[in-house]
């Protein structure tokens, strides 16, 4: 067998592998996924605000149609809070918060919020 089929074998394989994993777990977003992006004056940082306005867009959307009482929230919203500061808080948190970041973005978020914008 030459060097070249084994190489390409090899890679083969790698990337089968790579491919297999991928599939089977899905994408676990972290504090650690976002402690550097929430930050940024990069694209990245779009990420970040976006994952926020989802993350509170929904949360908004279940509170009017299971039509959550106050005492059930996690948080309450302002109305004249803004998306970008939802982020700042998300960043501020979980940059503060290092022995944490390897839970989940969502539960992140929550405390976060919760911590800013309690009930």
């Amino acid at each position: 067998m030459s060097l070249r089929a084994i190489t390409t074998t090899v890679l083969m394989l790698a990337m089968s592998s790579f491919a297999t994993s991928a599939i089977a777990a899905p994408l676990q977003l972290t504090g650690n996924t976002f402690v550097d992006m929430c930050e940024s004056t990069s694209a990245e940082y779009t990420y970040c605000l976006g994952f926020m306005t989802g993350f509170v867009t929904g949360v908004s959307i279940q509170r009017h149609y299971a039509d959550l009482k106050t005492k059930n929230m996690i948080y309450c919203w302002p109305a004249e809070a803004t998306f970008g500061q939802a982020t700042e808080i998300f960043a501020k948190y979980i940059k503060n918060h290092p022995e944490k970041r390897h839970e989940s973005a969502r539960f992140l978020a929550s405390v976060a919020l919760a911590s800013a914008f309690p009930c």
